[in-house]
This record gives structure tokens, sequence and C-alpha cells, in this order.
């Protein structure tokens, strides 16, 4: 077995790539964000819309959501 040696910065840059926070995911739908987020879980709903919209092109926070 190979033993690969990696930076914490490319870690960490690689982290946020497969979490689309650098670059965004996209224009896509919050739906397809959370499916390959492989869902999004908060306490509080503007936490969850928070974390899908981060990954959203373009996406704006609201004050009040709605459930």
């Amino acid at each position: 077995m190979t033993t690969t040696t990696v930076s914490w910065t490319a870690a960490n840059a690689r982290r946020l790539t497969r979490q689309s926070l650098t670059p965004p995911a996209g224009k896509t739908t919050p739906a397809e964000v959370t499916g390959a987020m492989l869902g999004a879980h908060a306490q509080v709903l503007s936490a969850a819309e928070l974390s899908v919209g981060l990954r959203l092109e373009g996406a704006r926070v609201t004050v009040g959501g709605h459930a």
C-alpha cells in the first residue's frame, strides 16, 4: 500500500469543492443540492436554508422562511 501526503491546504480545498462551496454548485435546484449533500439537517429551518443556499449560485438569504 502506498501512502500519499496531502497538505492541510490541499485537503481543505478538496473538501470545499466536494461540498460545492467553492465554487457554488451552479444553476441547479435546492432539491438537487440537498440530494448531493445526502440531506440537509438543522434544528432550525433557517440554518438548513442557509446550508443549502450557500451551495447555490445566486441564492439570496431572506428573513423569515416559508414553512
